[in-house]
């Protein structure tokens, strides 16, 4: 055999190396980026949240004189880092994602313990904490974007497109399949709304589900109605999830009445227009709302554990210097 066949072989196998290793290294850049668009969001929106939250701490007021921004003017620890008042946060839900393109975080903490977090550095002010303690739950939300202009390569052909393509398990799955479970997530926001519309009172006498009773097409036109509605917000979960939230106002439950009384109700049986003044007048402050959930792999969800709070570690909290403190002097 000829020796230059082993030479060939061995230059083939070596280049064949270094190709996959070229290829290994490119997929390792790749994981190694898509994880920092994930994670780097995320870490931005719950800086900011948190720094939001540690900012209407401060605003708390002691007494119709003091607040606790500047009670923090007597520590010089606090006046660089207020965050130990904020110890105890938790974090609401996952984080969203919305279709603009911003990843959203919200964070929380009861008066509780904003009350034991201010005891703990100023000892003598306990007798003033008690309207803290009994103050309801501080909520802020913080917001990031999801991925400069720059950083937005073209989608592969099939992908998803525009920000969503930048959400963890988002970026393999096509619009077509986006739409569907949005869709589904409409749909079941739509009908957990409904369950609580028809208690809702048309007159002393007649409730929307008796009404919806009065015929077998009345209350597939209902929903019909409904669905016809747009949604009051929607957001893009890691993982493939979709959550659309549905919000039902008088107005809208007396328009998809209105539907069903002209298109599903014989005429001897329609309600009278002022049947539907006096229900606008009755139903004034009326709003009943739901959330609705699906999957693009079409799995269950576990919607408890999408709203159990975690807390935020002592070490995970930012530094906040406190703002405005000359002007609380």
């Amino acid at each position: 055999m000829d020796p230059t066949h082993f030479v060939r072989i061995e230059k083939l196998m070596t280049n064949r190396g270094y190709a996959f290793g070229t290829l290994l290294g490119v997929l390792f850049a790749l994981t190694c980026a898509s994880l920092a668009a994930q994670t780097g969001p995320v870490r931005e929106a719950r800086r900011d949240a948190l720094e939001e939250l540690c900012e209407r701490v401060l605003d708390l007021k002691l007494d119709d004189e003091t607040t606790i921004r500047q009670l923090c003017l007597e520590s010089d620890a606090l006046r660089t880092d207020a965050s130990p008042l904020i110890q105890g946060a938790k974090l609401l839900d996952p984080p969203r994602y919305d279709p603009e393109g911003s990843c959203v975080v919200s964070v929380s903490i009861e008066g509780g313990q904003v009350a034991q977090n201010v005891e703990g550095h100023f000892p003598d002010a306990k007798g003033k904490l008690d309207s803290i303690g009994k103050t309801k739950a501080l909520v802020a939300a913080g917001f990031a974007p999801l991925a400069s202009a720059g950083e937005q390569p073209a989608p592969p052909v099939g992908a998803a497109a525009g920000a969503i393509r930048h959400i963890p398990g988002w970026a393999e799955v096509s619009g077509r399949l986006r739409l569907r479970t949005e869709r589904a997530a409409f749909e079941q926001a739509v009908d957990r709304t409904m369950a609580q519309a028809v208690k809702a009172q048309i007159t002393d006498d007649l409730t929307v589900e008796k009404f919806l009773d009065a015929s077998d097409k009345a209350r597939e036109t209902f929903r019909a109605a409904l669905l016809d509605m747009r949604a009051l917000r929607k957001a893009y979960l890691a993982g493939g999830v979709v959550e659309v939230e549905f919000r039902l106002t008088a107005d809208r439950l007396l328009d998809a009445l209105k539907s069903v009384n002209e298109e599903a109700i014989e005429e001897p049986k329609q309600l009278k227009v002022e049947v539907f003044l006096a229900a606008k007048e009755k139903l004034a402050e009326y709003a009943v709302s739901a959330t609705g959930y699906a999957s693009v792999a079409g799995k269950a969800i576990d919607e408890e554990a999408l709203k159990r709070p975690v807390a935020v570690d002592a070490d995970d909290l930012p530094k906040v210097e406190p703002k405005h403190l000359e002007a609380a002097e």
